[in-house]
């Protein structure tokens, strides 16, 4: 019975953790695909600006069944660019990462796309 007990405070403090990456009253996009079929449909963006409106942040996610590394490119409406590269695990999304531009009065995101993905097992995964 203990170890039930355990289980459930378990998985509702993981629920906890991961719900509190996003503040419900910032504004985001849903989850957008990277591609429209195989693995790489199963990986996602979501460009976020917090409630004041005066920066903002972006998400990946993958949905796959193995890790992936990625590099990616964010193009604003102003021209600037923003790239970099990070790891994911299977069926899981980062934490946000901080993007002065992805607010709407900064410039907003015009568009982004994936450079490089590696899975797990492929070579340029790290």
């Amino acid at each position: 019975m203990k170890i039930k007990i355990l289980s459930l405070v378990l998985a509702l403090s993981a629920i906890t953790i991961s719900m509190s990456f996003t503040n419900v009253d910032d504004r985001c996009t849903d989850w957008l695909a990277w591609g429209n079929y195989g693995r790489e449909s199963k990986l996602y963006i979501k460009i976020c600006e917090y409630e004041s409106g005066g920066s903002g942040y972006y998400k990946f996610k993958n949905s796959n069944d193995k890790a992936v590394r990625i590099s990616f490119e964010l193009i604003f409406n102003n021209g600037k660019t923003s790239t970099g590269s990070t790891n994911i695990k299977a069926y899981h999304e980062t934490n946000g990462s901080s993007c002065y531009s992805c607010a709407d009065k900064n410039s907003g995101v015009k568009e982004w796309s994936l450079k490089k993905i590696a899975f797990e097992g492929e070579d340029g995964y790290w």
